[in-house]
């Protein structure tokens, strides 16, 4: 059997450049796309959170800020991945018990019925596509 070593900081770098060029090319296809995606806070939900078996899309989520509404906790923060810095929100009732702390960055998820798709031109509701 051949053995390869390769060094750990050389891995890391591979690894991290391949993110990042799949990271653009899912954008690149996304600023292409004929419409605007869009969900509402309440649905925006840390992982596991949402109902079992239900397909769900998922969002790296960087929290900036956390508010407390008695029955509701309002997260607020950005997205990684192929919506990089888009500002979002997150209304997570009390029933979730997740911590979150401010500057992590989380892994949400938005069950597809509770995506929204609107047209980039008139800014109407379209039918639901495929992303």
């Amino acid at each position: 059997m051949n053995e390869l070593t390769i060094p750990a900081v050389n891995l890391k770098l591979q690894y991290e450049t391949i993110r990042e060029e799949v990271e653009e090319a899912v954008r690149r296809v996304f600023e292409r796309q004929d419409f605007i995606l869009g969900f509402r806070p309440e649905h925006f939900l840390p992982k596991g959170t949402q109902t079992a078996g239900r397909k769900a899309a998922p969002f790296p989520f960087r929290v900036t800020r956390e508010e407390y509404l008695g029955a509701d906790r309002l997260l607020y923060g950005t997205l990684g991945g192929a919506f990089k810095d888009q500002k979002v929100i997150a209304r997570l009732p009390s029933t979730v018990t997740a911590a979150v702390e401010p500057g992590r960055e989380y892994h949400f998820e938005v069950e597809e019925p509770e995506l929204k798709f609107f047209d980039k031109g008139t800014e109407l509701r379209i039918a639901p596509r495929p992303f």
